[in-house]
C-alpha cells in the first residue's frame, strides 16, 4: 500500500482501517481495547465492507450472455448488410449506406 498525503483513495483509507482494527485486536497495545475512537472505527469500517465487499453477480449470467450474442450478432448482421449495400452503386440510397 503506498500512500500519498495528496490522493488517498477509498481503498487505500479502507486497507489503513482494516490495518488499524487488526492491530488494535492483536492484544499488543492495551490502550487500544474498547478504545471509543477504534470502536466507532470498527462499526464505519464494517458498515462500509459490506457495502464494498457485497456480491455483484446476479446470477443471470446465461441470460446476460445469450443476450449480449443475440445483440451482437444482430449488429454484424447488419454492418455486413450495409457493407454490401454500399458497394452496389445502382441500388437507391448507396451514399447513405456508403456515409
Amino acid at each position: 500500500m503506498k500512500i500519498s498525503l495528496q490522493r488517498l483513495s477509498t481503498k487505500d483509507l479502507a486497507t489503513l482501517t482494516q490495518r488499524t482494527l487488526e492491530l488494535s485486536n492483536s492484544g499488543r497495545y492495551a490502550i487500544l481495547s474498547n478504545h471509543p475512537l477504534v470502536t466507532e472505527l470498527a462499526t464505519k469500517y464494517a458498515e462500509y465492507d459490506a457495502v464494498y465487499t457485497k456480491q455483484t453477480f446476479s446470477g443471470k449470467g446465461k441470460d446476460v450472455a445469450a443476450a449480449d450474442f443475440d445483440r451482437d450478432a444482430a449488429f454484424s448482421s447488419l454492418k455486413a448488410f450495409l457493407n454490401g449495400y454500399r458497394q452496389l452503386s445502382s441500388v437507391p440510397n448507396f451514399q447513405d449506406a456508403e456515409d
